[in-house]
């Protein structure tokens, strides 16, 4: 069998409902050069019989033992693909049909390694509540905004070239969250990155989605791994910055949940990374809050 142009890795959990409308929206893709690799991580509902049931040569279905890990499943499925490039798509998320098409031709014929594309965000009744503006898909070299957070990549938009996410290493194991980002920032580091504005991916939130509390323990990680391995200063100031916000977002959060006695050594941890802006987001909201808004 001929090697396809596109490997689609899915990742699942226990979705099998959200998993059908998900590879439905891959069968539906204008372009049709691809293999779709469904990663099973240990399924006990009716995802098992909802992939035998398909009748789809270009569906290969790998199962694992349950391990919750998201980067080991989606290494799982890039150990696997044969296709030059690779794109991902979350078993709760959607792709409008013209997805593929419209990146092949940005990356065959730009020259360029990754690419991403614009994207909205659906609540569990399907109404939208967010979509990206072409400010949020800039292309280029993005290293610097995307530290900043000033660029939004949602993992369904992404499409890179196997062997340039080979060079980086693969989605990062130790990671419980926030694997992607980390594996934005290596391309972005390695790659400029060529975008499209349309809104090609729905992202839905939804009960079932993981939120995990320990998350922001991870963005610190990410920072300080990311200030240890940059030398620009400007790049620096930015990773101490982010580590401030990190720390100061999650001890507003623990304020508000009433849990003062975590919140306070959590707002001082974020002090040393950058004290003026800490200084300065909190002398806002003891202002809001003098004013009757909410702090």
């Amino acid at each position: 069998m001929a090697e396809p142009l596109v490997s689609i890795i899915v990742p699942t959990y226990n979705r099998a409902a959200l998993l059908a409308e998900a590879l439905a929206s891959v069968r539906t893709q204008t372009f049709g050069d691809w293999e779709c690799i469904v990663v099973d991580d240990g399924s006990t509902d009716g995802t098992p019989a909802l992939l035998a049931a398909l009748d789809e040569p270009r569906l290969r279905v790998i199962r694992l033992g349950h391990s919750g890990n998201p980067a080991r499943v989606r290494n799982a499925g890039l150990a696997h693909a044969r296709g030059r490039y690779l794109a991902f798509l979350d078993d709760d998320d959607l792709w409008m049909p013209g997805k593929l098409a419209a990146q092949i031709p940005l990356l065959a014929n730009g020259g360029l390694r990754w690419s991403f594309t614009g994207f909205v965000k659906v609540d569990a009744t399907g109404t939208q509540t967010w979509q990206t503006t072409p400010d949020w898909v800039r292309g280029g070299g993005i290293l610097e905004p995307l530290l900043e957070v000033c660029v939004a990549i949602a993992l369904p938009t992404v499409m890179a070239e196997r062997a340039l996410v080979d060079e980086v290493g693969r989605f990062d194991e130790a990671a419980r969250t926030r694997e992607d980002y980390s594996m934005w920032l290596d391309l972005a580091e390695r790659a400029e990155v060529v975008t499209t504005p349309q809104h090609l991916t729905i992202v839905r939130d939804h009960p079932g989605r993981i939120l995990r509390p320990e998350a922001y323990r991870f963005s610190v990680a990410l920072y300080r791994k990311w200030l240890g391995r940059v030398s620009d200063p400007a790049l620096r100031r930015i990773c101490r910055r982010r580590i401030a916000d990190t720390y100061y977002t999650e001890a507003r959060r623990r304020a508000r949940s009433g849990k003062w006695v975590a919140a306070l050594p959590t707002m001082l941890q974020a002090m040393p990374w950058d004290l003026p802006y800490v200084a300065t987001r909190l002398l806002r909201a003891l202002t809001r809050r003098a004013l009757g808004g909410r702090a």
